[in-house]
């Protein structure tokens, strides 16, 4: 058996697909998969579950706003559709709630199951009377040369209680523990394993398994999934300190179970190796960075109770017919703000992309600090609405925020390219959030530029780096705008007073691409000491998360070791270029203090 045996026996005297109702004989088997963005492998994924001998189960598919074509292909299999976030945890618990089944199976949506996997586990469950079912869960090993590394690691894995977790349980069982802890982004299954067992015995199957097809191809997929899940498995760690010391252990009894294999192959002995000390160390390292480091305690999520932003409920005759998304009645318009200062050259790139857009923006507002170059007469040929002030950038935002009409406000500076679909995503996004987290990239020419692209990859959904620039205009005026003190770390800062007031947040799929030209070292360290200088106001606001944000173990470590596996030369650069950076930084915040307590010296 494997990944790719997907057989449909035709055995009759078994109940058919669409029965779903349960009987003591038939019970009926809720499978619950959560997606985000899983084209990739969705649909091997319900083809293995429609597959299945065991005909009496539902599929109900809980999907995180996926911008591919997960939801789609979900629709062609699917029972159940809905739309939940913002974590894993969240879509499972929801997808149990809506689900009628006897037994509810998750799974994850880069698995495919073996034909007999629903048929071993409702009998063992039946014939043993188990409150959970632990099902053999095997990496692919054709994916690559690591997958069949981990091939092996999981099958030592097989019947050794303290390392597998069942994902198969009796309904009312998982209601009475309260389902999957939401505040649990690592070892969640772990976690509703160790209480339903508490409640009953948990059985095993044998001679069928899952197959996990989502495997790593390149060991910096290694580095990074295992930083993240050391990053968040703190709270795991504190709720069973005993079990998962065990679980997390370097080196595992198990392992000894495929001692043979790895002898009789040095290649894939050394591949164990290197897997195991690149695991463990990005695991160790994300653990450090997130617990023992003083100002890095854990993530904020973890402590708010999950928020389902929207559902769709479709019952299995019409879940085919129904579009993917209602079409909304009201978009919000999108006013576009430009703060400028001498900046003819990019801007007229950012324009540019600015007329490229599917959907056209409302106004575009150009808040021009005097330029000497022509930025404004630039402006005015592309049609934007040019005002010109001599302010900083913080109060340029507000003056072009007072002067918008629209429903909604993007703030762009001159340097950005922004995709196509960009206003479009804003438009819809701002229907279902106060505002809207865009990603950046950086675009450049130079090794130092392609240090910065490759250091702004490593931020991407990283909350305290991440900032919205997208806005309900009526959410944000009450908030008062950007402050006007600042000149560094005012999106920040924004960023905080509107999670302080209750704004929701969005996220959109596409990217802006920020233009960092062709820079020299120096003209970055500039730019970093004259930060440096007037970052003190920030922290003075904002004193825990700015020592967050601005913490040298997390800013140049984590995207240094983010980028190494995969790219020595640039992650060295990263290394070498944010620790120059901090350096001037410190130095212009030093210089700044100095400058002031002389002042008042000689005033004195």
């Amino acid at each position: 058996m494997g990944p790719d045996t997907l057989l449909i026996p035709t055995t009759e005297q078994r109940p058919h697909r669409g029965i779903t109702v349960g009987s003591p004989k038939y019970p009926l088997v809720s499978v619950i998969i959560p997606t985000k963005n899983s084209e990739r492998t969705i649909r091997r994924c319900l083809e293995s579950v429609c597959a299945q001998t065991y005909r009496n189960f539902e599929i109900v598919v809980v999907d995180n706003f996926s911008s591919d074509s997960t939801l789609r292909i979900a629709k062609e299999y699917a029972d159940v559709v809905l739309l939940a976030g913002p974590e894993r945890t969240s879509q499972v618990k929801l997808g149990a709630a809506n689900s009628k089944g006897d037994f509810i199976y998750k799974i994850d949506s880069d698995f495919v199951l073996e034909p007999s996997v629903l048929e071993k586990a409702v009998k063992v469950a039946l014939d043993e009377k188990a409150v959970g079912v632990v099902i053999p869960n095997l990496s692919d090993p054709k994916v690559s040369f690591w997958s069949e590394v981990r091939f092996f690691e999981r099958l030592s894995y097989v019947g050794y209680e303290k390392i597998e977790a069942a994902r198969f349980f009796r309904h009312d069982v998982y209601n009475m523990v309260g389902g999957h802890d939401s505040t649990l982004v690592a070892y969640e299954e772990h976690d509703v394993h160790n209480k339903v067992s508490k409640l009953g015995r948990i059985a095993h199957v044998q001679g069928a398994s899952e197959w996990h097809i989502g495997e790593p191809r390149k060991l910096a997929e290694i580095v990074t999934t295992s930083w993240y899940y050391g990053k968040t498995a703190i709270r795991y760690v504190r709720l069973y300190p005993h079990i998962a010391a065990t679980q997390i252990l370097p080196v595992r009894r198990s392992l000894f179970n495929q001692r043979m294999v790895f002898l009789h192959r040095p290649r894939l002995f050394l591949g164990l190796a290197i897997y195991e000390t690149a695991k463990y160390i990005s695991g160790f390292l994300g653990l450090l960075a997130q617990v023992t480091w003083p100002f890095s305690p854990p993530f904020s999520q973890l402590a708010q109770s999950p928020k389902i932003i929207d559902h769709q409920l479709h019952s299995a005759s019409s879940v085919h017919d129904e579009p993917l998304f209602r079409e909304p009645s009201h978009l919000f318009g999108i006013t576009i703000v430009i703060p400028t200062y001498n900046s003819r050259v990019t801007l007229a790139r950012c324009l540019a992309s600015i007329r490229g857009q599917t959907h056209s923006p409302n106004a575009v507002i150009v808040v021009d600090r005097f330029s000497k170059d022509d930025t404004a007469a630039v402006a005015t040929a592309e049609g934007a609405k040019v005002i010109e002030i001599g302010v900083n950038r913080s109060l340029a935002r507000n003056v072009g925020l007072e002067h918008s009409e629209s429903g909604g406000v993007l703030f762009v500076d001159s340097d950005m390219i922004l995709p196509p679909l960009l206003i479009e995503e804003c438009e819809t996004g701002l229907i279902r959030d106060d505002a809207l987290i865009i990603p950046e990239i950086s675009v450049g020419t130079g090794f130092w530029a392609e240090c910065k692209s490759a250091e702004r990859k490593t931020y991407i959904r990283n909350e305290m780096i991440e900032a919205a620039r997208c806005f309900r205009r009526n959410a944000l005026l009450p908030l008062g705008g950007y402050d006007p003190r600042l000149e560094a770390g005012e999106d920040w800062d924004l960023q905080i007073r509107a999670k302080t007031a209750g704004l929701t947040f969005g996220r959109t799929a596409v990217m802006i691409e920020h233009d960092e030209g062709k820079p020299t070292l120096l003209t970055l360290l500039r730019k970093k000491y004259f930060y440096g200088k007037i970052f003190g106001i920030y922290l003075a606001t904002n004193p825990y998360a700015g020592v967050r944000q601005l913490n040298p173990f997390r800013r140049i470590l984590e995207p240094t070791f983010a980028t190494l596996p995969k790219d020595p030369l640039h992650g060295t650069g990263i290394f070498i270029l944010r620790t120059l950076e901090f350096t001037v930084a410190g130095v212009g915040h030093l210089s700044r203090i100095l400058a002031r307590n002389t002042r008042d010296n000689n005033g004195k």
